[in-house]
């Protein structure tokens, strides 16, 4: 697993390790060797901050799929699920031909 897209994960949430480990029911420095690889994953804790940052466990799990950290320069930042976003991007074009042949 990526340390890296922990650390995405939670700052696209502004949230500081304190936050994540405070909703994981741990303390900061435990999140700490968590996101710093110190501290190995176990399989409840992948899916607990799945849950938490609200994406699939492959995406922890898998160096191949990227999550896209999107700042346009605001506070605000979000992060992108590639396969979703591709998803939806298809729907939408596959709708907006359906009406431009009616």
């Amino acid at each position: 697993m990526s340390i890296t897209k922990l650390r995405i994960l939670r700052e696209s949430k502004n949230w500081n390790q304190a936050e994540v480990a405070s909703k994981m029911g741990i303390s900061q420095n435990a999140y700490s060797k968590i996101e710093s690889g110190t501290t190995r994953l176990t399989a409840d804790r992948i899916t607990e901050l799945s849950k938490i940052f609200e994406i699939e466990p492959e995406y922890l799990l898998d160096n191949n799929l990227p999550i896209v950290n999107n700042n346009n320069g605001s506070h605000s930042k979000s992060v992108i699920n590639p396969q979703h976003y591709y998803e939806t991007q298809k729907e939408l074009v596959e709708e907006l031909l359906k009406s431009k042949d009616t």
